[in-house]
């Protein structure tokens, strides 16, 4: 990961992927270690068409999706029940 900035601003640009728990490409972004964050984590997950994550949580940050082409759609609470569509250039959260 390359790391460099000026007046306070830090600018990350991964060079390269790893598998996530999820068994897709993961690139680290924006963290406490990559940049020093406290209640943010922002990173890059490429996610195949007609593919999905199993459930989980992310228990220390918020989240959201941000959908670069095509649509994603984000279920969460007990059980998933709440489903949130974002489509190309739209955010679930």
């Amino acid at each position: 990961m390359a790391r460099d900035g000026h007046d306070g601003s830090v600018r990350v640009r991964p060079l390269e992927s790893f598998q996530a728990k999820q068994k897709i490409p993961y690139y680290l972004g924006i963290s406490g270690t990559s940049a020093g964050a406290t209640s943010l984590s922002l990173n890059l997950v490429v996610v195949p068409a007609r593919s999905k994550a199993e459930p989980h949580t992310h228990s220390e940050f918020e989240s959201a999706i941000y959908v670069i082409s095509g649509r994603a759609v984000h279920h969460w609470g007990a059980r998933h029940p709440v489903p949130h569509a974002a489509r190309m250039n739209s955010v679930a959260c």
